[in-house]
């Protein structure tokens, strides 16, 4: 109902904001004494519109981000972890300077091609770590990197090549790795040839020899070489001497036709011979050198103004395979090593307090797998009630029995009741039979099987080499029973005459025949405790009394004899 304006008669309209009748003519207010409190306009009574943007976290609406959590901060925040992250990995082959170019070509690479954050974005990151390498002479550790990414080397390669692409980039080879397939094309045509272009001494070493498998070694000692060695000259020559020392590997002998050899790779190669003789040397007296650190492997022993037993060349021919998976090993933990001191170090800047103890594994336990899921059992049970079977819920009478008889303290058991307890709750102490108080075949497992008692008494005989082991089946020897009127023999085992030494009295013999048990020794004692009455007579017949008595206690009826 609208109400009338008192000051001019006309209409009226309600005003939400003013929360009052207003007048349509002379805006007169019908109830100027409302009060609106501030917290009444922070509600609105529109819908709120899900697609406008909003800084808040909501669980209805796509704008879920806080303030800082847009794509935009995240791309930053990612490209800032992994410009920290390339810087580690640079000094982790020795290459800190080139950490800066590697960031720069990441950036640019990443934005080419818009690769994933991930496993995607470490690998475009060793490849351009491995095209600053070579930007910079030196060789590009592909299988290194490859190693520390954790991924395969070809892998890597085939992300190289993409960057390369998309980048525009054009790299001279700088590593002998990259003549090393067509010096084994070469040598495989030759091989397949009938022309006389290798020798035929030549031919006959290298031909049973498989060429995948020689160039892998290459391709391995040129990895193992670069480390120490960096080749930033005269790269051809490098990947023709490799591939001699890969050959020579191979065959695990070193090859008569070195020279022809040498002058065959250096046609196909562009590079000398002698260049190349003198790159095989280098080469050959850094493996020697390696070897040294080998204890397994024969070392070279020259001693002065004589000639080795066995030539330089052959020792490495036969260690080579050994000095390629040493170095292999070797490198993996020097940089395993590397990388755990530099994670506790991380650890240690962030919580000063932290002690080595409290830094956590590298690798976190696994979760124990559940083998019951309450909540996917039931629906799956409610999806298809006929194909998924619900486990029984109900409990057990002795259960049931249990939670209700049990007390609080049993209760506050963190384990489930035991049989034994379940039993005792249910039938009283006393009603329990011995057959009860085991389960079947619980008390057959306690007891130990013949194995077992044949293993345990070769034990003790290893153990007590006295020992012997009587037979069951060893008749044992009858023993004559002594007649009740027959007087006990005396113990052999008491020194008589010690004894009567030690009582010092005439009547030693009397106390002796009392202590061994003899019946006379009884008489004979009555007699002399009615002859001495002294203090000292007293105190000897009360030793003898209780001595009696000791021997008695100890004294076998059947056997006579001390335990």
């Amino acid at each position: 109902m609208t109400a009338v304006c008192v000051e001019c008669g006309g209409g009226t309209v309600w005003d939400d904001d003013a929360a009052s009748f207003i007048c349509m003519t002379c805006g007169t207010l019908a109830d100027a004494s409302q009060c609106i409190l501030t917290s009444g306009l922070e509600y609105r009574t529109e819908p709120l519109n899900g697609y406008q943007p909003s800084t808040l976290k909501s669980l209805r609406n796509p704008n879920w981000q806080l303030a800082g959590q847009g794509r935009e901060s995240a791309h930053a925040q990612n490209a800032a972890a992994m410009n920290q992250w390339i810087t580690s990995l640079a000094s982790a082959l020795s290459a800190s300077g080139l950490a800066q170019r590697t960031c720069h070509l990441f950036n640019q690479a990443m934005k080419a091609g818009q690769f994933r954050w991930g496993r995607k974005a470490k690998l475009v990151a060793g490849a351009c770590l491995s095209i600053a390498l070579r930007e910079s002479k030196r060789p590009d550790s592909r299988v290194d990197i490859a190693s520390l990414l954790d991924e395969k080397d070809h892998q890597l390669t085939r992300v190289l090549s993409e960057i390369l692409s998309l980048l525009n980039m054009k790299l001279a080879p700088n590593d002998p790795s990259f003549y090393l397939p067509i010096l084994q094309k070469y040598l495989s045509a030759a091989l397949s040839s009938d022309q006389d272009t290798l020798p035929t001494r030549l031919r006959e070493v290298i031909a049973p020899l498989s060429m995948p498998k020689v160039l892998k070694t290459a391709h391995e000692l040129s990895d193992l070489l670069a480390r120490s060695i960096p080749h930033t000259s005269a790269i051809q020559a490098s990947a023709a001497a490799i591939m001699i020392l890969a050959l020579e590997g191979q065959v695990r002998k070193s090859i008569t036709g070195l020279a022809d050899l040498a002058a065959f790779l250096a046609l196909h190669a562009g590079a000398g011979k002698s260049l190349i003789q003198k790159q095989y040397t280098i080469f050959q007296d850094e493996l020697a050198r390696l070897m040294t650190r080998i204890p397994w492997l024969s070392q070279y022993d020259k001693k002065a103004g004589a000639r080795a037993k066995v030539a330089k060349r052959i020792l490495v021919a036969r260690g080579l395979e050994d000095i390629l998976t040493w170095g292999r090993d070797s490198w993996k933990e020097q940089h395993q090593a590397l990388a755990r001191a530099e994670f506790l170090q991380e650890e240690g800047d962030c919580v000063p307090s932290c002690s080595p103890e409290d830094v956590p594994a590298p690798h976190p336990q696994k979760k124990k797998r559940k083998l019951r899921h309450t909540l996917s059992d039931a629906s799956q049970f409610l999806l298809d009630p006929t194909a998924a079977s619900m486990a029984n819920s109900t409990f057990q009478s002795s259960l049931t029995s249990y939670l209700l008889n049990a007390s609080s303290e049993a209760m506050q058991q963190q384990s489930a009741p035991t049989r034994l307890q379940l039993l005792l709750v249910s039938k009283n102490g006393d009603d329990l039979e011995d057959e009860e108080l085991f389960a079947d075949g619980e008390l057959e497992g306690m007891l130990r099987n013949e194995e077992e008692v044949a293993m345990f008494a070769r034990i003790w005989h290893q153990s007590n080499p006295d020992y012997v082991e009587r037979s069951v089946d060893e008749p044992k020897a009858k023993r004559r029973r002594r007649d009740k009127n027959e007087p006990k023999e005396p113990s052999k085992r008491i020194n008589r005459d010690a004894l009567a030494q030690f009582m010092g009295d005439e009547d030693d013999e009397e106390m002796v025949d009392i202590l061994t048990g003899v019946n006379e020794g009884v008489a004979v004692w009555q007699e002399s405790d009615e002859e001495d009455e002294s203090e000292f007579g007293k105190i000897r017949k009360a030793m003898a009394l209780g001595l009696q008595h000791q021997c008695a206690l100890t004294l076998d009826d059947d056997e006579q004899e001390w335990y």
